[in-house]
This record gives C-alpha cells, structure tokens and sequence, in this order.
C-alpha cells in the first residue's frame, strides 16, 4: 500500500470450488472495503482488471494516471 492505493496483486481460490463464484465475491468484498476506506487500487491481477472492466460500478477506485 502506497500513497492511499493498494495493489491488489493476485485472486485464487483452490481448485474444487473454481467456477462456483467464489473469485467473483472475493473481489467484490475486497472492493467494497477498499472503497469504505476511502483508498483506490492498482489492479495487478488480471482477474481483478477484468472484474473492473465488467462491472464499472467499480472504475472509479482505479486511478487514471500510473501508480
């Protein structure tokens, strides 16, 4: 965590519950925390980017300019 943004680097959830939602709900949980904190990310995981980028309800916790 840096300067009021956290890296959210990596989602896994263990194989005999893969396709069950679980990766989805994670993130949403960690998303809405992050937001109730008042920070913003820096998706480095590319379940995370593509969560965003399906639910923009979310696009506003990913800062324009480069971390």
């Amino acid at each position: 965590m840096e300067g009021g943004r956290i890296a959210l680097l990596h989602t896994e959830v263990p194989q005999a519950f893969a396709g069950h939602g679980i990766g989805r709900a994670l993130v949403r949980l960690v998303l809405d925390e992050v937001r109730s904190r008042g920070l913003r990310i820096v998706p480095k995981c590319e379940f995370v980017d593509t969560y965003i980028r399906h639910h923009p309800e979310y696009a506003d916790l990913v800062p324009s300019s480069p971390a």
